[in-house]
């Protein structure tokens, strides 16, 4: 499946998936019994290729990281 946009009236395509590469680390650390911190960074790379009537145009790659931080309550 792919994905179309257009610019200047000219449609573009995109495939709809990719495969890449995904790296992550995590920490979880116990405030109390019944409190936990925890926190974690991922880095993926992807990137599909660009279309323009079926003919590769160029392509396009991107490589996020994702930050978040938790915290857990035991009941």
């Amino acid at each position: 499946m792919d994905t179309d946009l257009g610019v200047a009236d000219v449609e573009l395509d995109l495939d709809s998936y990719s495969l890449g590469l995904a790296l992550g680390v995590g920490a979880k650390y116990a405030l109390t019994d019944k409190w936990d911190i925890d926190l974690s960074a991922k880095w993926i790379s992807i990137g599909t290729d660009v279309k323009v009537g079926g003919t590769t145009l160029t392509s396009v790659s991107v490589d996020p990281w994702l930050l978040s931080a938790g915290a857990s309550y035991r009941f």
